[in-house]
């Protein structure tokens, strides 16, 4: 209890390691890493072979559409020269990916 008073008020002194992720939370950040790395590759090997194309191409929308909140939308718009972490490629695949999953939508019965 008495630590964490003391680091409220700023009176403990701080390691470097404080400021590290767990060694739990490095484990939760690299399994999403390899979620979203399975899926890009079984995902692609299925989009070409044409199976579930809507819903996988809906599964990349949303990942590349929090990957471009999360990580490119700081950066601004473009990559110009060495620069990294521009939109317009993720906006690009975003509407690439929506537009094939539109076309290829299942006809409504009726």
């Amino acid at each position: 209890m008495r630590g964490r008073g003391e680091a409220r008020i700023g009176t403990r002194r701080r390691s470097w390691r404080d400021l590290t992720p767990t060694a739990s939370r490095q484990e939760e950040k690299r399994t999403n890493e390899e979620q979203v790395g399975g899926y890009e590759i079984l995902g692609t090997i299925l989009l070409a072979l044409g199976r579930w194309t809507t819903w996988l191409c809906l599964g990349f929308c949303a990942i590349y559409a929090a990957d471009l909140v999360l990580v490119h939308w700081p950066a601004g718009w473009f990559v110009v020269g060495l620069g990294r972490n521009g939109m317009e490629y993720s906006v690009l695949l975003i509407a690439c990916l929506a537009l094939l999953a539109f076309v290829h939508a299942p006809a409504p019965r009726g």
